[in-house]
């Protein structure tokens, strides 16, 4: 009865061991499964966070991408636009050249022409004037003539041949008279070579003196102080 005892006390023992063994066996299987799962949440944590991380890292690859490519697109338009400023100015300036040139040349060539035209009006005054010279010059010089005849004319209706005298003979006589027509010098310019003939030609011009007057005033300042050819029926 007492081997049974013992025998049954060992039996409950080595029951209780094993049970002991088994609950043991069974936490670590516990302990195994749980450090399993623990490992692999913070496994799958790590590979979302490297997963969001890396998401993160193209995201900021992504927008640096985008940002250096709006920077070069904004570059790119303002270079353009700078490019169509300078385009339009150098456009403007060489506008403003052209006209400044354009105005230059026709400037010089209104000028030329105004310069031919006062040349010509010049050239067409100075032939009128030499016209008019060349007229008056020859209306002076007949009307000088014509008074010259009227005063021989006058001067031979108060000359009288000197006894044995000589009327083939001439002499030049330097008469000085007012604008009247008043004689107030007579002298020998050049002599006939017969004195009594030169005297009588002197004596007529005193005796015709008031002489003729013209109207012209350029053609008495001509017989204010003249010599005058006495040659009687000459």
């Amino acid at each position: 009865r007492q081997a049974a005892a013992e025998a049954k006390r060992e039996a409950a023992e080595e029951a209780k061991r094993q049970a002991a063994l088994e609950a043991k066996r069974e936490a670590a299987e516990e302990a195994k499964r749980q450090a399993a799962a623990e490992a692999k949440r913070q496994a799958a944590e790590e590979a979302k966070r490297k997963a969001a991380e890396e998401a993160k890292r193209q995201a900021a690859e992504e927008a640096k991408r985008k940002a250096e490519e709006d920077a070069k697109h904004k570059a790119a338009e303002e270079a353009k636009r700078q490019a169509a400023e300078e385009a339009k100015r150098k456009a403007e300036e060489d506008a403003k050249h052209k006209a400044a040139e354009e105005a230059k040349r026709q400037a010089a060539e209104e000028a030329k022409r105004k310069a031919e035209e006062e040349a010509k009006r010049k050239a067409e005054e100075a032939r009128k004037l030499a016209q008019e010279l060349a007229a008056r010059e020859q209306f002076l010089k007949e009307a000088v003539a014509r008074h010259a005849a009227l005063i021989k004319q006058r001067v031979e209706r108060y000359w009288s041949l000197p006894l044995d005298g000589n009327d083939t003979l001439s002499c030049t006589l330097r008469i000085t008279m007012t604008p009247s027509g008043a004689v107030t010098s007579v002298q020998i310019a050049q002599s006939s070579g017969d004195a009594a003939f030169d005297n009588s030609a002197v004596a007529a011009v005193q005796k015709a003196s008031p002489l003729p007057v013209p109207g012209d005033s350029e053609v008495l300042s001509k017989f204010r102080n003249f010599n005058f050819r006495f040659k009687p029926g000459g």
